[in-house]
């Protein structure tokens, strides 16, 4: 496969790409029952999502250099806990509204909502990026093999750690520890480029095997690899994620820029992906499915929920984007001038 190298400076177009694939693959993930996902082969076409944007992460951290910004923590609540903080607030009075309920118990897991761990997540992963900073620049340019084997052990011996205190699937889900190992992956194909040759095939290879162990198999792994939960979300399944998905996403991003159309819609969903994760998450908390299997046959009600969920998820945050803040932000400047 050709090399093809991502943009040191500037607009990446195709980071906008692939965060609108992940995020529509989130949607999706949280839509789809757990058969439909395992029989669709889900982990094989569409990866972890969420792992996808810890990947976009480390694209935009050393895409540039190796010299990793240090994170603005105020910058950070403003851009990710401001919004989600204000969508909990939302779903927890619109629950009390609708049902006289509070619901306290969703905190203990990171919040209420399909993917509430992700903004905890995504945090320490950040901090996790510039603290490895130093690692990745003297190692990420002299010696690969080194850089490969130093993030190995990293994430095995988080995988350890897990496995040895027995630590639960609720404190797991909030830790960063099964991405440890997409800051090598991340900066492989930052630094060396978007390709396939035949050490990446072999190393995709056996990522490919251990998915099939993980997610497909009964065989329980520990101590080595983590079996409680999250299935498909350990080091050495990215290889296959990283080194093969990759290079697919790229190909069908070059694919689908002969039309514009198709194009330009990937692309909002990947600008405005955050937005589209936040209103999944009041969406999945609505009734609809129920009310589904209600009105209409029991063997459309998966497939018709799926494509409902995701032209809502992404047509209404676009259209209201694109369209709509702008034209309320006027009208209530005119109101209170009026007034």
């Amino acid at each position: 496969m050709k090399k093809i190298t991502l943009y040191e400076n500037g607009y990446e177009p195709f980071i906008d790409f692939f965060k609108g694939i992940a995020i529509i693959f989130v949607v999706y993930s949280h839509c789809a029952t757990p058969d439909i996902r395992h029989a669709s082969g889900f982990y094989f076409w569409a990866a972890a999502p969420t792992a996808l944007f810890m990947l976009i992460h480390v694209f935009h951290s050393f895409r540039v250099s190796d010299h990793v910004k240090k994170p603005n923590v105020i910058k950070l609540f403003k851009r990710v806990f401001k919004p989600f903080l204000i969508t909990q607030a939302i779903i927890f009075i619109g629950y009390y509204l609708f049902t006289g309920n509070l619901l306290w118990r969703p905190f203990l897991h990171g919040g209420i909502g399909m993917g509430a761990y992700f903004p905890w997540v995504y945090v320490q992963f950040i901090f996790f990026c510039y603290l490895m900073a130093p690692v990745v620049a003297k190692w990420g340019q002299k010696n690969g093999w080194i850089l490969l084997l130093i993030f190995m052990i990293l994430a095995q011996c988080a995988e350890l750690f897990c496995c040895l205190v027995n630590m639960n699937t609720t404190l797991y889900k909030l830790l960063f520890f099964r991405y440890i190992f997409l800051v090598y992956i991340g900066y492989s194909i930052v630094r060396r480029g978007v390709y396939l040759n035949w050490t990446r095939g072999v190393l995709a290879t056996l990522g490919l095997l251990f998915i099939i162990v993980f997610q497909y198999s009964d065989w329980n792994l520990e101590p080595l690899f983590y079996n409680r939960a999250w299935k498909a979300y350990h080091w050495p399944s990215y290889l296959f994620y990283g080194f093969v998905l990759i290079p697919c996403y790229y190909m069908l991003f070059i694919t689908t820029n002969k039309n514009m159309t198709i194009s330009s819609f990937f692309r909002k969903c990947g600008v405005y992906s955050y937005d589209i994760f936040l209103f999944q998450m009041i969406w999945f908390t609505l009734p609809v499915k129920e009310y589904m299997v209600q009105y209409c046959h029991v063997s459309y009600v998966n497939t018709l929920y799926i494509t409902l969920s995701i032209i809502i998820c992404t047509f209404s945050v676009i259209i209201y984007k694109e369209y709509l803040k702008e034209n309320l932000r006027k009208g209530i400047k005119t109101i209170t001038h009026s007034v």
